[in-house]
């Protein structure tokens, strides 16, 4: 529709109409006889809502964010599609990209990672199965917590009646550091150790000094001849195994630093790449995103798991057992 030689008030009036939602309440909160002509009512709108002009810099704007140390995926979330929602257009790609660099979440990273989304309705259907998935077992973690949350109610069962909590059984008998996966610092040594004594040494000749090495799937690909070395700083990748892989030498980052071998000259590196690994087997498996520095030198194996992804599985290794433990 086109409005030639009309007045200025009915020009404003029709563009009033026009206002939706906090421009319109903006509108209706303007005092009386406060506009002019309609090129002012356009200049104090301007001023007012020039911060709301969609942005044409999406990778900017959504890289910006970053999640709190102790902000949950919930409410990062909320923040970031705020962000997303101002954007005019944006490339799912891209999309993806910012959300796995600003979330501090792995375990949503690694789901991005093996299986992308193809639009923004699907990237929204994702995070919220994660959302929903870690609230879940974040309330079944609480029912095991001591304190005064869960503190023993009073009693309010009627007298004379024999209830099944009443019978002589045993009840938890269980330490309640066994049944959550873990051992507090103040533990006997002797109830820490328990998880090794009851390791047996099947299939091997003790003594030995056997090397601990393992199969795992890295980025989908089933890897064999890992070794496990709680000596190695870093973790490795062959730049054979990598070339295998055809992930494509354009995903890899600059290192940033040198590592150095037994003889202490310095080793090639090729750059660095983010993978998720999948450790165990169904139904005990975890997955991490870990770091590996791609190198060219001749060594036995296809990969080195070391100390930095131990840390981050939460692995205890046993030398003499050949087996490595970690929570699931």
């Amino acid at each position: 529709m086109t409005l030639r030689n009309t007045s200025d008030r009915f020009m404003c009036k029709a563009f009033a109409s026009l206002l939706r939602k906090s421009a319109s309440d903006w509108y209706l909160r303007l005092e009386p006889d406060s506009i002019g002509s309609f090129r002012e009512f356009g200049r104090k709108f301007t001023t007012r809502f020039a911060n709301n002009r969609f942005r044409h810099d999406p990778a900017d704007a959504l890289l910006a964010l970053r999640q709190g140390r102790n902000e949950t995926l919930r409410d990062f979330m909320v923040r970031f599609n705020a962000e997303l929602s101002q954007l005019i257009k944006i490339d799912i790609q891209i999309a993806v990209a910012a959300l796995k660099h600003t979330t501090t979440d792995q375990n949503l990273k690694v789901y991005l990672t093996l299986k992308p989304p193809k639009d923004l309705q699907e990237l929204g259907s994702k995070t919220s199965k994660i959302i929903r998935a870690k609230e879940a077992c974040s309330r079944d973690r609480n029912r095991y917590q001591v304190g005064p949350a869960n503190k023993k109610k009073e009693d309010s069962r009627p007298l004379g009646r024999l209830w099944a909590d009443d019978r002589p059984a045993i009840k938890n008998t269980v330490p309640v550091f066994e049944r959550l996966g873990y051992v507090p610092l103040k533990v006997p040594l002797s109830q820490v150790l328990f998880t090794i004594r009851d390791l047996d040494h099947e299939g091997l000749q003790v003594p030995h000094d056997d090397a601990l090495v393992i199969r795992l799937i890295i980025s989908n690909f089933d890897i064999s001849k890992i070794l496990v070395d709680t000596g190695s700083s870093v973790n490795v990748l062959h730049v054979g195994t990598f070339e295998e892989m055809k992930l494509g030498e354009e995903r890899l980052g600059a290192a940033g630093y040198s590592i150095y071998g037994f003889s202490g000259a310095s080793v090639q590196i090729n750059g660095k790449i983010d993978l998720p690994v999948m450790f165990g087997t169904y139904p005990l498996q975890r997955t991490v995103m870990t770091t590996f520095l791609v190198v060219d030198v001749p060594f036995a194996y296809s990969a080195i798991i070391g100390r930095p992804a131990l840390r981050d599985l939460g692995a205890v290794v046993s030398t003499p057992h050949l087996k490595m433990k970690f929570p699931t």
